[in-house]
């Protein structure tokens, strides 16, 4: 996707020799446009995303949490 939209390079595979490597690493330097990757962040990316996060928690995690142990271990291995 981001390669068909001209933002990244991509390859059908790994390269399996050096001339290959240097070959998918030249074309993705030749071909980097940084202002067409910068178009397709927004300014204030990183908070959305905390934003988008702490939503996606409230959302999925209950509110009130289930303690996993009832009891604190050095009790529970003092009674053996």
């Amino acid at each position: 996707m981001l390669h068909q939209a001209g933002v990244a390079h991509a390859v059908p595979g790994l390269p399996s020799s050096v001339q290959q490597w240097r070959a998918a690493i030249m074309a993705a330097r030749d071909n980097h446009d940084p202002a067409r990757q910068q178009a397709c962040v927004t300014p204030d990316a990183a908070g959305k995303t905390a934003d988008w996060l702490e939503a996606l928690i409230d959302r999925l995690w209950p509110q009130t949490a289930t303690p996993i142990m009832t009891e604190s271990r050095p009790a529970a291995l003092a009674e053996t």
